[in-house]
């Protein structure tokens, strides 16, 4: 994943930036950590493209392997 500059054109018309308050998350009892953009846009994208390439026929009978960090594939007995 790799930065690219917002388009000077787009910048008044949409939201450059946005940080959450986790105040009321946080008294609610949540406790787990924050994903970081790296890893919750890499985990957003190896879902989407499981999910297309499991739709595939030419894969059929093939599965992703979840409990692999990344991609592995291993035929269905």
């Amino acid at each position: 994943m790799r930065y690219c500059e917002f388009p000077l054109g787009l910048k008044h018309k949409y939201q450059v930036y946005t940080c959450a308050d986790l105040t009321q998350l946080r008294e609610a009892g949540y406790c787990e950590p924050m994903m970081g953009l790296e890893e919750g846009g890499n985990g957003i994208v190896q879902g989407f493209l499981w999910e297309r390439a499991c739709s595939l026929p030419q894969l059929k009978g093939y599965l992703p392997d979840s409990s692999a960090s990344s991609f592995s594939w291993s035929r269905a007995n």
